[in-house]
């Protein structure tokens, strides 16, 4: 699976809204991953 990664100005990784719905849908017993 591909993961979308935004990288903020303060320098913190996240996964975008869209990448993170992805990872809920398939991984449901990690959500917060």
């Amino acid at each position: 699976m591909v993961k979308v990664i935004d990288i903020e100005n303060n320098g913190r990784i996240k996964l975008s809204r869209k990448a993170v719905l992805v990872e809920n849908k398939g991984n449901k017993t990690n959500p917060n991953s």
